[in-house]
């Protein structure tokens, strides 16, 4: 992780910056004999390293569960698999175990889906071979059949309808009757 190798780089150039300055106060020290800025320098040390450890609980604790989440995020989008780590039973953990509940009833909804147009397309494979069959049935009949549907609109003309008036089914289907 970018993030992580920043701030450890970050941490190692301020532990030698640090060190260094120490060192040379150290020097001076020993040479004025001041105990009262060897002291100050020495919990100012103290202070930096506290400071770098709580830093470090505060990453383990914040920055990583973070980090899983959003790899997680980013793997379920790319792929629609996935699933967060969930390291505590904290805000993060809560988030991370909501993430995974959403993601497994999404993928349970896009395979009823899936399983939902897989049956509607072999309805609708039927549906239209029911259709050509009906057509040709119409289309057959040696009497005039007009249909028309509730506006009024030809729906149906067949064969004897266009022997009948002279009119090509193209040029009835979806004129008004009354024309």
């Amino acid at each position: 992780y970018k993030l992580e190798g920043d701030i450890q780089r970050l941490i190692d150039q301020s532990v030698q910056k640090y060190e260094s300055k120490f060192e040379s106060a150290l020097n001076e020290l020993d040479r004025k004999g001041n105990r009262s800025i060897y002291i100050s320098l020495l919990l100012s040390l103290f202070g930096i390293l506290f400071s770098i450890i709580v830093f470090l609980i505060l990453r383990r604790a914040l920055i990583r569960p973070i980090d899983n989440i959003l790899e997680t995020v980013d793997l379920f989008i790319r792929t629609g698999k996935g699933e967060a780590t969930v390291f505590n039973r904290d805000e993060l953990g809560m988030m991370a175990e909501s993430f995974n509940r959403f993601s497994m009833n999404l993928r349970e909804t896009i395979q009823d889906l899936r399983q939902e147009v897989k049956g509607r397309k072999a309805v609708e494979k039927d549906l239209l071979k029911l259709k050509d069959i009906l057509s040709s049935i119409v289309d057959s009949m040696p009497s005039v059949l007009i249909g028309v549907n509730g506006d009024q609109m030809v729906a149906q003309w067949n064969q004897a309808a266009v022997r009948e008036t002279g009119i090509e089914k193209t040029d009835a289907l979806g004129k008004s009757v009354v024309d």
